[in-house]
């Protein structure tokens, strides 16, 4: 294991050596770049297909990540700004930048709370070289997703750039390296490890023995051979010894070198494992507060409608009793009806007899007055004797009082009869509103 970290940290020193030599001739410029994402678009499959999204903007070990955005309908909106700053180079002879590699990965979150590992579903290439220019305006794209499991995904957002003074971002620095640990499961690419900072003498520094070995053998050096240090005419056992105990002394070097790089990487190792663990217990939190919240809606969600349902049944009883008493009612009020009705057509039997009554007596009354009329016409025509009896004349008198009495007594009847038909009259309209109401 210890073999394979030496390698491992042999190999990062020599990509380091070989960026180092490209960027022979250059100048080191300092940008912040800041990445507005909008929004997600793609190909809904149905209702059931509402996932969450996060969006992962990724420069070797920096890393800038996302809020989560639920989606609907084939549409998660952000309008977050993310931020990365990367040190680019520029030819000091043609003055163009050199290419700076980004990435933007589009991670989908797991439905199931109880797991953490995200996934990858579309990532967009970004140079970041393509984009170093602060004078320009902000640029707004639409790209369409590499290596997309979502049909027809888009990702729109917008980039701009400013350069950076002396000292400023190294505190976002070192969040994007602590938000890369945090974001690390989501990747599904190999790691590019950033360089910029980096020169021949920081390197030169990790390379070379410690200060206390460097101070006892000044001229030493591991990539030399033991017999060089020795003079051509030495010779005998002394000679030996010498040539033994300056090999042992190399040898210590090399292995203090190799112990003193093993425990450098074990200090990294264990940091970057105190960074992981951390993150993990972060995202185990969230995770177990997530589920106590959605625990506590579920039960919220449960009583009210346990609460509706009980408003639901109470208000159908009530209606079913309202409905019982207006159907009871109903009867009550089509039998009273009939009832009235019936009254209605006795009363205008009534009034029927009472008008045939009326037109009778009113026809004899006109009868009899016109039989009196005659009579005292013809009274009056026959001549009056010289001298009438008084037997006569008395009779005369008896009779013309009987018609008037007659008279009296018809006219008598035929006001009653009247004063009847408006009484029956009254009450029949009585009954006939009672009816309507």
């Amino acid at each position: 294991n210890a073999e394979y970290m030496g390698g491992s940290k042999v190999c990062s020193l020599m990509a380091r050596l070989f960026r180092t030599a490209k960027r022979v001739g250059t100048t080191a410029v300092h940008y912040q770049f800041d990445l507005t994402v909008h929004e997600l678009r793609y190909a809904h499959g149905g209702a059931n297909q509402e996932p969450s999204f996060q969006v992962t903007w990724q420069r070797g070990p920096k890393v800038a990540v996302s809020k989560d955005r639920p989606s609907e309908r084939g549409l998660a909106k952000w309008d977050q700004t993310l931020s990365l700053m990367c040190t680019l180079y520029k030819d000091s002879k043609t003055g163009h930048l050199q290419e700076k590699a980004s990435k933007i990965i589009i991670n989908q979150l797991p439905e199931n709370v109880f797991k953490t590992k995200l996934k990858a579903v579309g990532t967009i290439p970004l140079d970041l070289a393509e984009f170093a220019n602060e004078h320009a305006p902000p640029q707004t794209k639409t790209v369409p997703l590499d290596k997309s499991l979502l049909k027809n995904g888009t990702l729109s957002f917008t980039i701009r750039s400013r350069i950076m003074g002396h000292g400023e971002g190294s505190e976002h620095d070192a969040m994007s390296e602590m938000s890369f640990n945090a974001a690390s499961q989501a990747s599904h690419d190999e790691d590019e490890q950033d360089l910029d900072g980096f020169d021949s003498a920081e390197l030169d520094r990790q390379l070379s023995p410690p200060p206390s070995l460097a101070a006892a053998a000044p001229h030493a050096s591991p990539a030399k051979t033991p017999s060089v240090l020795l003079s051509p005419g030495a010779g005998g056992p002394s000679g030996e010894l010498k040539r033994e105990l300056e090999s042992t002394r190399l040898r210590a070097e090399e292995l203090e070198v190799k112990l003193r790089r093993m425990e450098v990487e074990k200090l990294q190792a264990v940091e970057k494992l105190r960074h992981e663990t951390e993150s993990i217990q972060h995202r185990c939190g969230q995770l177990e507060e997530s589920l106590a919240k959605s625990i506590r809606e579920r039960t919220q969600l449960e009583e009210d409608y346990r609460k509706r349902l009980d408003g639901f049944h109470d208000e159908m009883d009530s209606v079913e009793m309202k409905l019982e008493d207006a159907v009871a009612e109903g009867k009550k009020k089509d039998e009273e009806i009939e009832l009235l009705q019936e009254q209605l057509l006795d009363k205008q039997r009534e009034l029927d007899e009472l008008e045939e009554q009326r037109v009778d007596m009113a026809a004899e009354f006109d009868a009899r007055v016109t039989a009196l009329q005659n009579e005292i016409r013809e009274l009056k025509a026959e001549p009056a004797p010289a001298k009438p009896d008084r037997a006569s004349l008395g009779g005369s008198q008896r009779e013309i009082k009987e018609l008037q009495e007659t008279l009296r007594e018809t006219q008598n009847q035929l006001k009653e009869v009247t004063a009847e038909r408006d009484r029956q009259s009254i009450q029949l309209r009585a009954v006939s509103e009672e009816i309507n109401s």
